[in-house]
């Protein structure tokens, strides 16, 4: 599969102890390590308190 095909969409992240397992809406899912995240970092888009994503409510973001 092409990754530039497909439209991944997230239907659910669950922080665990040491990562993240991220469930997508064809039934596949994903467990990330933490460390692995944290390496990646400098590649990841930039989070604003202000930003504002829709239908998730200001309150419930982590900085």
């Amino acid at each position: 599969m092409e990754v530039n095909s497909v439209n991944p969409r997230i239907i659910e992240a669950l922080r665990t102890r040491d990562g993240v397992i991220i469930t997508f809406e064809d039934g596949k899912y994903a467990k990330f390590p933490a460390r692995l995240l944290y390496a990646m970092i400098l590649n990841a888009v930039e989070m604003s308190a202000s930003l504002s994503e829709p239908g998730v409510p200001a309150s419930s973001k982590t900085p």
